[in-house]
């Protein structure tokens, strides 16, 4: 397997849920591909959304490259006892 991805369609929105690569083949375009893809099978959406973490930089270039934009940020909080 060389990567997987995940959209669901609601309306006129989807949202991308998971995209992931073989770490063995990273940086050799897979990410960009599947991306691709997933945008041309939802082409008749108003909005499509994702999240991603601010460590993944790689991910935000390629969607950046795409064209998503940041909307907000946010980030977790751990409760410890």
């Amino acid at each position: 397997m060389l990567g997987v991805a995940l959209a669901v369609k609601q309306f006129d929105h989807s949202g991308i849920f998971e995209v992931a690569v073989d770490p063995e083949i990273r940086e050799r375009g897979v990410g960009t591909e599947l991306m691709k893809l997933i945008i041309n099978t939802i082409c008749d959406v108003k909005i499509a959304y994702l999240q991603v973490e601010i460590i993944n930089a790689s991910a935000i270039r390629v969607y950046k490259k795409l064209g998503f934009q940041t909307l907000y940020g946010y980030h977790y909080r751990i409760m410890e006892n």
